[in-house]
């Protein structure tokens, strides 16, 4: 999640975030964790989609509430 004033760490399109952004909110104290201990799959490529798809269609997916 990301506050409003975040715009102000982005120089513009272009602007790199595990970079630049990321150093100047780290140097700036404005980072937050949660520690997550539950299920986490990316969905970032189509063997991430088709694994979670598998997972939800054989009705073992960890994050289906009965």
């Amino acid at each position: 999640m990301l506050e409003q004033g975040i715009a102000e760490y982005i120089d513009g399109d272009e602007a790199i975030w595990e970079h630049e952004p990321m150093r100047r909110l780290a140097q700036d104290k404005q980072l937050a964790v949660y520690r997550h201990d539950g299920f986490w799959q990316c969905m970032d490529t189509l063997r991430d989609v088709r694994l979670l798809e598998q997972l939800w269609q054989s009705g073992t997916a960890p994050w289906k509430l009965s």
